[in-house]
């Protein structure tokens, strides 16, 4: 089980922290096939769904790609596929069939709970959204693309924020996928990007659903302003056996511990962890009701 660090608790409580959710929150999630039961792939699988929909470049193109793959360079091998390898329209229909269609697990009830004012998603699927959409609270709830205007007002209202931050299915030609896509979004949604920026430098950031070779945490750490100094680390949950230099490096560069989980039985401590977070803040709550 995570130790989860008071600091952290307490920030959460008060509702100070921004959680981002990565793929790995998205991977316990299933829906049925003729096949049976699928699950949603990660990153890498991603990227060979769209290796094997190839339908324009040549074998030399799908070869860099492979190379690229094998030695996980995510990122560059996103750059080959999109604009050298699978037509755009193709490109539309692999990430609707891959991503729609499941369900919300305990994980996405566990982070609920939680109850941030700003949870970031670089997932394309619904599964949070649809989440926080059930019952009562659905109108209690806001949902925002990188490419959609309002920021700035939603932060102001008492609703709750779901910042898609690489887009959706719903328009696949507006998703982040490559590195040419993410520095394209910044230099045209400025002021969105400044906006969630600013919140970095105020806000403890928590990540879930990531790994140490993500190329999402990466783009959102190399290009953002969190490496500010300050007394308060940012943390990312991740899997057992993070060697202790990467954790050092990731602390010394980006201020930001991380607090593992067994990814034993099928990653079973993973939902564990997060339902025993989200009782440790709403008991803190009780505790501090004025914050």
């Amino acid at each position: 089980m995570t130790n989860w660090p008071e600091s952290l608790v307490i920030e959460l409580a008060a509702r100070r922290c921004i959680i981002f959710l990565g793929s790995g929150t998205s991977l316990s999630a299933t829906k049925r096939t003729a096949g049976g039961d699928q699950n949603p792939p990660t990153w890498k699988g991603f990227l060979e769904i769209l290796r094997d929909g190839h339908n324009r470049g040549d074998q030399g193109d799908l070869e860099i790609a492979n190379g690229l793959l094998a030695g996980e360079k995510y990122l560059d091998c996103a750059e080959v596929l999109r604009t050298t390898c699978i037509h755009d329209a193709d490109y539309g229909r692999l990430l609707a069939r891959t991503f729609e269609g499941y369900r919300p697990t305990d994980i996405h009830s566990h982070i609920e709970k939680i109850d941030q004012k700003i949870v970031v998603s670089t997932n394309y699927d619904s599964l949070y959204e649809d989440q926080c959409r059930q019952g009562d609270g659905a109108d209690g709830y806001v949902v925002l693309n990188y490419y959609d205007e309002g920021l700035l007002a939603r932060m102001r209202s008492p609703k709750r924020l779901i910042i898609k931050a690489h887009g959706s299915v719903a328009r696949p030609e507006a998703t982040v996928l490559t590195r040419s896509d993410y520095f394209a979004a910044r230099e045209k949604y400025q002021g969105f990007y400044k906006i969630l920026e600013s919140l970095f430098l105020t806000h403890t950031l928590l990540f879930i659903g990531y790994s140490l070779s993500d190329p999402d945490v990466q783009l959102l750490l190399e290009n953002t302003s969190i490496t500010a100094q300050s007394a308060h680390p940012h943390y990312a949950l991740m899997a057992q056996g993070i060697h202790p230099a990467m954790r050092a490096a990731f602390s010394n560069t980006y201020n930001v511990e991380i607090l593992e989980f067994d990814p034993a039985n099928n990653y079973a401590d993973f939902g564990a962890s997060l339902e025993a977070l989200a009782a440790l803040v709403l008991e803190q709550r009780e505790d501090q009701p004025n914050e």
